[in-house]
């Protein structure tokens, strides 16, 4: 017999000397020890440099991404700065977000000391990406207020038959400008909301890589890479067209210009005179293509990278 506490053996006794257990508590077999392996440390998030890291690094640290940065910076300050107002200081505020994070995560690919500056490049990303879609948010109410009053009005006026005195297309006409209206607005904001979405996907997916050395794909980075190249191609064919038919556009905005009264007139040439200068218009559709050409160089780069997670 064997004591159920201690595990010795004690004859046809029921007392342990052993441990002093008493009766009714012995086993007719020994009891077998089960051993507990001891227990993992929760291994702490990745800070320093890592293999995925390291990965990023040797492409972000490249000849190639220095270069697609240097034309996306001078194009959007060239750009901002050209067309100099309000608005613009808006936007160079909105896009020093970006620009700081490229430069970051070039200089930390450089230095390769740590993790930490890389993460806050993301970090930047990521924040921009948040402020656009409060922004895109502010948008989508404002113009959904907007749709709402045009609908509003255009049938008070067909009720009452404005239209048939007013326009000569008559009310049917306003109608399709109204449905035109709501559908490139659902457009638009779809694109918008699917390329914030899949940024945000990418960055966050970097981040995790960054953090846990987790060697998977990056999600995000094939929508966000076609939907900026919708944007781009859009852009430069919108470029292209005020370089080849500068001379044509400034014919038109002349036109426009003399169809106005004489105190418009005046306004308009003292304020926006640039605009009816063949040589300013070719300068306006030449500067964005700089930061075209750099975007397209950086999704090649984001693209060989996220290729190379595979390997």
């Amino acid at each position: 017999m064997y004591c159920s506490k201690c595990g010795q053996n004690v004859g046809n006794s029921t007392f342990c000397s052993g441990c002093g257990e008493k009766s009714g508590t012995v086993v007719s077999q020994p009891i077998q020890s089960v051993y507990a392996p001891p227990a993992q440390p929760i291994q702490p998030l990745q800070t320093g440099p890592n293999a995925f890291s390291e990965r990023l690094h040797s492409f972000a640290g490249s000849n190639l991404f220095l270069i697609a940065i240097v034309l996306i910076t001078l194009g959007t300050l060239a750009n901002i700065f050209m067309t100099f107002s309000w608005f613009s200081i808006f936007t160079l505020l909105f896009a020093a977000l970006p620009l700081t994070a490229f430069w970051l995560l070039y200089g930390a690919a450089k230095s390769a000391k740590s993790t930490k500056s890389t993460l806050a490049s993301m970090t930047l990303f990521k924040v921009e990406a948040i402020i656009g879609l409060v922004l895109l948010s502010i948008l989508i109410l404002a113009m959904l207020i907007i749709g709402f009053f045009l609908v509003i009005g255009v049938a008070i006026a067909d009720y009452m038959g404005a239209f048939a005195v007013a326009y000569f297309a008559g009310a049917d006409f306003v109608w399709v400008f109204v449905a035109v209206y709501f559908v490139l607005f659902a457009v638009l904001t779809t694109y918008i909301i699917m390329y914030y979405v899949s940024f945000l996907k990418m960055v966050n997916g970097i981040r995790d890589g960054i953090r846990y050395n987790r060697f998977v794909k990056i999600r995000g980075v094939k929508m966000f890479t076609v939907l900026t190249c919708i944007a781009v191609g859009i852009g430069a064919l919108y470029s292209l067209g005020l370089i080849v038919f500068a001379e044509h556009y400034v014919n038109w905005m002349l036109q426009m210009l003399w169809d106005l009264p004489w105190y418009m007139q005046e306004f308009y040439t003292n304020s926006f005179g640039w605009l009816y200068n063949q040589t300013s218009i070719m300068i306006m559709g030449a500067v964005p293509l700089i930061t075209y050409i750099g975007t397209a160089i950086y999704l090649v780069v984001l693209n060989k990278f996220n290729k190379s997670l595979e390997n």
